[in-house]
């Protein structure tokens, strides 16, 4: 065979295998020509462009297609063979979506409906006004109305497990701390203003207050947006604060009419209404706006003691609007009230209990005897503490009850009450003076008062028929309570100046103004301790004598003596002593199990200047830098305590020390000034 002839038959294989490769790389390509469309919602039915559509084969495995949906909320994946796939559809601010989709004879489709995320940076209006927050150096987490509708908020615990950093502790009036908040990390404990200034800022429509009691307005019905700003929070306008800042903000009338209303009923048989309602006036450019509403049911803890159950919540509140809205000018006014008559929340119990040992701490009386200085509560109690029954006490070295375990039930004797009320007013005005500047004025008032009682002893044990201060076993028990009562006046006003400038530089300058007045009454109760509950006035004199302390024998006692070392008396001899100020007038020769009282008062003022530049640099960076001076000044009018002291032998004696600060220079006033 020549040469030739083979180089012929080579390139007929050639060719031949050119041929057969291209067919079998079309025949996939061929049956791949299908394709999935459909389109994208929210929840409200309104199209949702941008948003990734991603495919996913049978076992999970992305196919590496995807698209975005256009203006109309419509996609199409090409190149899709037929078969069964899983499509994803996620955009940043809601949750991802995934639904099964069959292509068959090249086609499928497929919609989605998308509910908001939990978590969405957004455009909030706080200390820094209505800007987004994007723009600025911190940290934010936003809650617009959609989302405080859709994931069922209505209190500060819902705030706080949606809510990354945030931590808010025991938040019941009863507890003698209001504002247990906690960012990063950081916090204060005490609400109180003489003591340290709180770590976390909060504000409702832009006013400042360190109270933690109904700072939800109106259970969170009727919001349209709030935000946890972390990081130092100051020059940008409000109270400094080294933690951060939380804002509400509730929705102002509008020229719309519109109705909002809420009506809820439980499995924990509580029932909730909210009514929202408002419109122009007219063809005014004043506008209205009222909302109203009522929370009541069962306890969320159950008492299997006669106490009644606890954290029954029992609110209605109630908050008129007007604005007017030129063309140039912004002027709202707010006032909200709100009533607390429910039952507060209290602590349960984590561990067992100890009902063998007799006495916790001896000591010796008078005399030298040997003596019980602090028995066992819970000496011979019939059972465990309701929370842990369900726990394996057995373990030694384990301390806590496991979470999974715990019941949120409680055993009291003593009915939990509460009779709290918010009074508010907010004046917001705002002023376009000229184009990129805006002026605006915020005043706020804020009267809140607390009073609640609980059960603190844990127990539902009561005295017996033989002997009222020992149970019915013959044993000694706890049978204790405690009512605080707090009242807080603050008054607010802060001007601010900003730009809103269409090129680089932006800047904010501020004034902010606050004072007010906060007395406190913790008082405490026992009444399975016999030498508080029976009337020892008599015997009580005839043995003063004999001790040869410092007694309250004239009634112009001053301040300063009292306040040095505190002066005794017996029960009773308070009751016309006018220096005893609010704590003394409600002791007789029988106290009642009333056996400490303590009683504060303090007085506060603050005044600060701030202001900030700001200058974008390129698309990519921005500049920013803040200044602000702080001047406070807390004033300790009153702290007064008055103990009732046991000795042993069914004698009681009063220790009352007024600690007023009247002629105590260098203790009354507490001044900071700071430049930050």
């Amino acid at each position: 065979m020549n040469r030739r002839h083979r180089n012929g038959r080579r390139t007929r294989k050639l060719i031949l295998m050119a041929f057969l490769a291209m067919a079998l790389l079309a025949l996939p390509a061929s049956a791949q020509d299908g394709s999935v469309s459909g389109t994208v919602y929210d929840r409200e039915g309104g199209a949702l462009p941008g948003v990734t559509v991603s495919l996913q084969d049978a076992d999970g495995e992305d196919t590496g297609k995807s698209a975005q949906t256009d203006a109309s909320g419509a996609f199409r994946i090409d190149g899709v063979a037929d078969g069964a796939y899983t499509a994803t559809a996620s955009l940043q601010g809601f949750r991802s979506l995934i639904a099964t989709v069959e292509v068959s004879g090249g086609t499928g489709s497929v919609e989605f409906a998308l509910g908001l995320s939990v978590v969405e940076q957004i455009v909030v209006q706080g200390e820094i006004g209505e800007e987004n927050v994007l723009r600025r150096p911190m940290t934010v987490t936003g809650f617009n109305e959609g989302m405080v509708v859709e994931l069922g908020m209505n209190n500060n615990n819902d705030l706080e497990a949606l809510t990354p950093g945030l931590q808010i502790g025991h938040q019941s009036p009863d507890s003698g701390h209001g504002n247990h908040l906690y960012l990063r990390g950081i916090g204060s404990q005490r609400n109180q203003e003489f003591f340290q200034a709180t770590a976390v800022a909060t504000y409702v429509d832009g006013i400042y207050t360190d109270e933690l009691y109904a700072l939800e307005p109106g259970n969170l019905f009727d919001v349209e947006s709030m935000n946890v700003a972390r990081g130092p929070q100051g020059t940008t306008g409000g109270r400094a604060a080294i933690a951060g800042a939380i804002s509400f903000n509730t929705i102002k009338p509008t020229a719309q009419f519109d109705v909002n209303a809420l009506a809820e009923y439980t499995d924990q048989s509580s029932q909730r209404g909210d009514l929202a309602i408002g419109g122009p006036i007219g063809d005014s450019r004043v506008s209205w706006r009222l909302t109203a509403g009522s929370w009541q049911g069962e306890g969320a803890q159950p008492n299997i003691g006669p106490g009644g159950d606890y954290d029954e919540p029992d609110n209605v509140h109630w908050a008129p609007q007007l604005r007017y809205l030129g063309e140039t000018v912004d002027f709202n006014v707010r006032y909200a009230g709100r009533e607390d008559s429910g039952a507060p929340r209290t602590s349960v119990e984590l561990t067992g209990r100890d009902v063998t040992t007799e006495c916790l701490l001896t000591g010796t009386d008078p005399e030298g005897n040997p003596t019980c200085l602090f028995p066992n509560p819970f000496l011979g109690a019939a059972n465990q503490a309701p929370s842990v029954r369900d726990c394996d006490l057995s373990d030694p070295n384990q301390l806590i009850c496991p979470g999974d375990d715990l019941r949120n039930v409680v055993d009291y004797n003593t009915p939990g009450n509460e009779d709290s009320e918010l009074q508010m007013a907010v004046a917001d005005l705002n002023i376009r003076p000229s184009r990129g500047l805006s002026l605006s004025y915020k005043g706020g008032y804020r009267e809140t008062t607390e009073n609640a009682q609980t059960d603190t002893d844990g127990t539902s044990r009561v005295g017996g028929p033989d002997n009222p201060f020992l149970d019915a076993n013959g044993y000694p028990f706890a049978d204790t309570m405690t009512n605080y009562f707090r009242y807080s006046e603050q008054t607010s006003h802060e001007l601010r100046l900003a730009s809103s400038f269409a090129g680089d530089f932006q800047f904010v300058l501020g004034a902010f103004q606050r004072d007010g007045d906060e007395p406190y009454d913790a008082r405490f109760f026992d009444f399975a301790n016999p030498a508080f509950n029976t009337n020892t006035l008599a015997t009580c004199q005839g043995l003063l004598p004999f001790f040869g302390l410092p007694l309250l024998s004239d009634f112009g006692t001053t301040s300063r003596q009292s306040g040095q070392g505190g002066v005794w008396s017996c029960p009773g001899e308070l009751l016309d002593w006018s220096n005893a100020g609010a704590i003394g007038a409600f002791s007789d020769g029988n106290m009642n199990g009333h056996w400490l009282d303590f009683y504060g008062h303090s007085r506060f003022e603050t005044l600060a200047y701030y202001g900030n530049l700001e200058y974008q640099v390129g698309d990519r960076w921005t500049l920013f830098g803040g200044i602000r001076h702080d001047q406070d000044i807390k004033t300790h009018v009153q702290n007064d305590v008055r103990i009732g002291i046991n000795f042993g032998f069914a004698v009681d004696l009063w220790i009352f020390r007024n600690a007023a600060v009247e002629g105590f220079e260098g203790k009354n006033d507490a001044e900071w000034n700071q430049t930050t």
